[in-house]
């Protein structure tokens, strides 16, 4: 598999939710913020690690993928209500579903707060336009080169 598997899989599970529109979910697209709606989530590639645990041909990666959670901004208040319960259900959503709804060789998958609140202004200090907070979801996965390249 790969880390834009694992990222796909991640943007399926948070399209399910009631909470989000399909087309409110990206993969490294913050043009969704341009676009109405009040919530969106941003998904993109954070650190990574690769080890061997014991046999050569077996491989253990440990993705790490940053999830931006945006709620627009409305009053000193609501945004910030709405936005927690948005990162709850993205919290939820990957403890409920650890192996990412069964993806082939990931075998845990966990969710942890980042930072505090962020609130986006633009670049002429206008705003604030959104309220944000960034979800670190890490996915271990364990995959198998038994029959290919030098273990064929």
């Amino acid at each position: 598999m790969s880390y834009a598997t694992v990222e796909a899989g991640l943007q399926t599970l948070l399209q399910a939710l009631s909470r989000f529109e399909d087309a409110d979910v990206t993969r490294g697209d913050w043009r969704v913020l341009d676009r109405g709606g009040a919530e969106k989530v941003v998904l993109y590639q954070g650190p990574f690690v690769a080890d061997r645990p014991g046999d050569w041909s077996q491989v253990h990666y440990g993705w790490i993928v940053y999830a931006e959670v945006y709620e627009r901004y409305a009053d000193g208040g609501a945004s910030e209500r709405s936005l927690t319960a948005a990162v709850q259900d993205v919290l939820d959503t990957v403890g409920a579903y650890v192996t990412l709804d069964g993806l082939s060789g990931v075998r845990d998958a966990t969710a942890e707060r980042g930072e505090g609140l962020q609130y986006i202004y633009d670049e002429d200090g206008g705003g604030p336009f959104f309220v944000m907070e960034r979800v670190v979801i890490r996915v271990e996965e364990d995959v198998l080169y038994d029959g290919s390249g030098e273990f064929a």
